[in-house]
């Protein structure tokens, strides 16, 4: 798949490393949230901007640290969907369709 276009990977590498030196293993992470992306108090860039279109890159930043933090013997509770406005979240979804 490859390297994401956008994002921190020094970053990111640096806080795996931080929550794994103090014993932290497991996070409840967002793989992202449904746009539209020019909406206020929304994840940026959303994982899908619009309905059934996909954002590769944040897939790709998704693939990343999933990779990460295996490497780190991490584990990932990972939200389908939620009913948070800030991520989209089903009400996007009804509003689509």
């Amino acid at each position: 798949m490859g390297a994401p276009e956008s994002g921190n990977y020094t970053r990111l590498v640096a806080e795996l490393d931080h929550l794994k030196s103090i014993g932290i293993t497991n996070l409840r992470i967002m793989a992202g949230g449904q746009g539209p992306d020019d909406r206020e108090k929304r994840i940026v860039p959303s994982i899908e901007p619009e309905a059934l279109k996909y954002n590769e890159d944040v897939w790709k930043g998704f693939d990343v640290l999933l990779d990460e933090m295996a490497k780190r013997d991490m584990k990932a509770v990972v939200p389908i969907n939620n009913y948070w406005e800030w991520s989209g979240g089903f009400g996007q979804y009804v509003e689509w369709h």
